[in-house]
């Protein structure tokens, strides 16, 4: 596992080494989450990346337009550790 600090430096380690799985907050600075999955989902070698937002971000409207931008699973802040493990398992069908 490897860790970004904000969504510029996710897209400098991802071009660097392709990950299996993306978890990013959408509320980042310099680089939003939805930034980040809609600059990755234009990209061909990075477009098949599953990509899991943990956000506090709850409302129906933001899992809606989340899903738009490419976002394979979606968890709610606060949150179990199984509701991530399931979040991950259901992206990477």
């Amino acid at each position: 596992a490897r860790s970004a600090d904000n969504g510029s430096e996710a897209i400098a380690k991802v071009k660097n080494q392709k990950p299996d799985l993306i978890v990013t907050d959408l509320v980042m600075p310099e680089v939003t989450g939805l930034e980040l999955c809609r600059l990755l989902k234009k990209v061909p070698s990075t477009a098949d990346i599953p990509i899991v937002a943990c956000t506090t971000k709850d409302r129906k409207m933001d899992k809606m337009w989340a899903q738009k931008q490419g976002v394979s699973a979606y968890v709610v802040k606060p949150f179990e550790g199984q509701q991530l493990l399931s979040a991950i398992r259901s992206a990477q069908v």
